[in-house]
């Protein structure tokens, strides 16, 4: 079984090599773990997470986490996004995860996770929860950044029941009516 040190600022550092399942993030010559994925790990026990020589239960790995990242919130502004929607960000994970998918947490902004396929990124999903409110500008912001760079942009909305919904964003083109033939307005969807 794999063993997880739990550092004071969330992340696991993972003794000996990681399942092709897990993706983990190289600092210099060190394998951290991301919170969300220490917290998967210690909820499915598929790893034992160790701290000050003590394993902790899953209760305790959270408690852990969601200090450090209070503690980052606050002191770098760094986290806060990730410490207000850990729950969905970790439902939304381990539903991924239950699929087979191979999920990185927050590559490359807060409040995402990445899915790879085939050894690449193939798309990013935006992990939202029921009733929050978004502007559509920065929702289209996003989803424009995201197909820039070749991956598919997902919503994925956690109800209040920890119900996964997933929509995914496409390109809309939407054309002027044709008046002289009376034609109907035509939808073009493009990828």
């Amino acid at each position: 079984m794999l063993t997880i040190t739990l550092r004071d600022d969330g992340y696991g550092v993972p003794s000996g090599p990681l399942p092709k399942s897990i993706v983990g993030i190289r600092i210099r010559d060190q394998v951290l773990l991301h919170p969300i994925e220490v917290a998967y790990l210690s909820l499915t026990n598929e790893a034992r997470i160790m701290k000050d020589g003590k394993e902790l239960s899953f209760k305790d790995v959270l408690a852990h986490i969601t200090s450090a990242l209070e503690k980052s919130c606050r002191e770098k502004e760094k986290g806060c996004r990730t410490l207000r929607t850990f729950w969905s960000l970790l439902t939304v994970y381990y539903d991924l995860r239950k699929k087979n998918r191979k999920v990185v947490p927050e590559a490359r902004r807060e409040g995402t996770l990445v899915e790879i396929r085939r050894n690449s990124w193939w798309s990013e999903y935006l992990v939202l929860e029921e009733g929050l409110k978004v502007k559509v500008d920065d929702l289209l912001y996003w989803a424009d950044d995201v197909r820039a760079n070749d991956m598919k942009s997902i919503v994925a909305v956690v109800d209040r029941n920890s119900g996964v919904t997933y929509y995914e964003l496409t390109p809309v083109e939407f054309r002027e009516v044709n008046k002289q033939m009376g034609e109907a307005p035509s939808f073009q969807v493009s990828s």
